[in-house]
């Protein structure tokens, strides 16, 4: 739930699907710039960002991401991660 929650701070992200849907460890999200490029650019740093949906289901668009999280993931992992990934989205967006 925190990644969730970390993740749609980042300025322009919204959530994929109406909210209050019930959900268990993953969630989708669309990012303000191209996810396959985010997550390119994420995989350089050892990264996985998370699923391109764009791959299986075109019609969600260039910025659908699948993202997962479980309680084996720590605050300060989700709070770096967090970071990372809203500096790889400003650098797509240029």
């Amino acid at each position: 739930r925190e990644l969730k929650e970390r993740v749609m701070g980042i300025e322009g992200v919204e959530p994929l699907f109406a909210e209050g849907g019930a959900w268990f460890s993953e969630f989708a999200v669309k990012l303000p710039a191209p996810a396959r490029e985010v997550v390119e650019k994420l995989r350089g740093d050892a990264v996985l960002a998370g699923i391109v949906l764009e791959d299986f289901y075109p019609e969600l668009g260039k910025g659908a991401l699948l993202m997962a999280a479980t309680e084996k993931n720590r605050p300060d992992d989700i709070e770096r991660f967090c970071g990372m990934l809203a500096q790889a989205v400003k650098e797509v967006q240029g």
